[in-house]
């Protein structure tokens, strides 16, 4: 069954607007670091990409094209890190961007107050991506479709 994960991204660590300007890794792909559940991850898996604070917003939807490996950053997306993390080996998967959002999904949109803990979206620190229960994914997927029709 295929799964869906929520990829953390910090701002003040990575330039996720400039990266996302660039044709080749809108066309082609980047690396991302991922610390938990690395056995779970899956090729064709789901990610929504979430920005923390201080926007705490879902601003990408995409694919898991290749799992995770022990690498570097790759050399394209290494330009819009702003610290040493482009230069550490670790667990990295390769993602392929789908859908943008330019009106984003805010956090209270995702988990707005009174969400049952059943159906609450996982979000966290950059690097750290949480596999989003089932019942959740669902909901997520069509706030998404929303947001993109």
């Amino acid at each position: 069954m295929q799964s869906a994960w929520i990829l953390n991204c910090d701002v003040k660590q990575f330039d996720v607007v400039k990266a996302f300007e660039n044709e080749i890794i809108m066309d082609q792909g980047m690396t991302w670091k991922v610390q938990k559940q690395l056995k779970k991850i899956q090729i064709n898996d789901v990610f929504y990409l979430y920005l923390t604070s201080p926007y705490q917003e879902i601003m990408a939807r995409g694919r898991i094209v290749e799992l995770p490996v022990k690498r570097h950053c790759d050399e394209i997306s290494a330009e819009f890190w702003k610290n040493s993390n482009k230069d550490t080996m670790s667990d990295r998967i390769w993602i392929e961007i789908d859908d943008v959002l330019e009106d984003k999904l805010s956090i209270t949109d995702v988990n707005p107050e009174g969400t049952h803990d059943s159906m609450k979206i996982p979000l966290g620190l950059q690097g750290v991506n949480h596999m989003i229960p089932q019942i959740a994914k669902g909901r997520l997927s069509t706030l998404f479709s929303q947001k993109t029709h």
